[in-house]
């Protein structure tokens, strides 16, 4: 689903009156009260759902959509990804990125092809890269000043510290 981005997925009902909890993929817990639709995939077809209601209950984002007015008929959309457009996504602070759009970067240090973003680890104290490099192993970079230099999204280039390597490597 190109030129969507990836907000949730809708983990299970949650009551007789059609609420669904959605497990968010964002840091914007907020974001979800502004949402007029938001857009899913099911049986290969990209729809859009109107959004009547967002209510938080704990860690839950609970949503209410247009139509789905209970359980049974909510059932088909457990499991289904909530996308919005680019019109709907948040705008980002300087030196943040979506994930979707790391995930594919090539990594350098020192000018030399490292490896490939293939995943990002959102962590309490700061994300951290998965980087496979050309022998498929993974390793792991925290998304920080001290081992990041620089992204370049447009590009699709990460640059790491150029001392990075003998950070983790002993040079015997």
């Amino acid at each position: 689903m190109h030129d969507y981005y990836l907000i949730g997925e809708i983990k299970s009902g949650f009551d007789d009156e059609g609420y669904v909890v959605v497990y968010s993929y964002s840091d914007f817990i907020d974001r979800f009260f502004d949402l007029e639709f938001v857009f899913i995939e099911i049986f290969g077809v990209i729809k859009r759902l109107f959004v009547d209601r967002v209510e938080l209950s704990g860690d839950n984002v609970l949503i209410k959509f247009r139509n789905f007015d209970n359980r049974e008929i909510v059932k088909p959309l457990f499991g289904c990804k909530l996308y919005v457009d680019e019109d709907n996504a948040v705008e980002l602070e300087p030196d943040s990125f979506f994930i979707h759009n790391l995930i594919g970067c090539k990594v350098y240090f020192n000018n030399t092809f490292f490896g490939e973003v293939v995943d990002l680890l959102p962590l309490e104290s700061n994300d951290v890269y998965v980087i496979q490099d050309s022998n498929k192993e993974e390793h792991l970079v925290p998304a920080v000043k001290d081992y990041i230099k620089s992204v370049d999204i447009d590009a699709k280039r990460v640059e790491l510290v150029h001392d990075w390597n003998s950070m983790f490597y002993d040079e015997d």
